[in-house]
């Protein structure tokens, strides 16, 4: 085994023996969705789009219209991080405090 594979099982390892990989079950009264798959798609879409701008996408980029693409596409990025991150965190939170969110 290359050195670089014993590494990724190294931290594999690391990662499933720490407590920071653990399952959450899906409460319905939460009330509260989920982090989306279909949401995190279109976050690694928008990613791409932004790092390799012309490349990925339907927008035709060309250097008058460059600062807009990734303006645009920052924008949108941040909206959906924001609230996936607020729907990873929320089952975080001990159950008598989400009345406060």
């Amino acid at each position: 085994m290359n050195p670089e594979a014993i590494q990724i099982l190294q931290n594999i390892i690391s990662i499933l023996a720490s407590n920071s990989v653990q399952e959450y079950e899906y409460i319905p009264q939460h009330e509260k969705q989920l982090p989306s798959l279909q949401k995190l798609i279109e976050i690694v879409d928008l990613l791409r789009a932004i790092i390799f701008p012309g490349y990925f996408g339907e927008t035709i980029v060309n250097s008058r219209t460059l600062e807009y693409h990734i303006g645009v596409k920052t924008e949108n990025l941040f909206s959906l991080l924001t609230e996936q991150i607020h729907n990873g965190l929320y089952f975080e939170i001990p159950d008598d405090d989400r009345d406060d969110l």
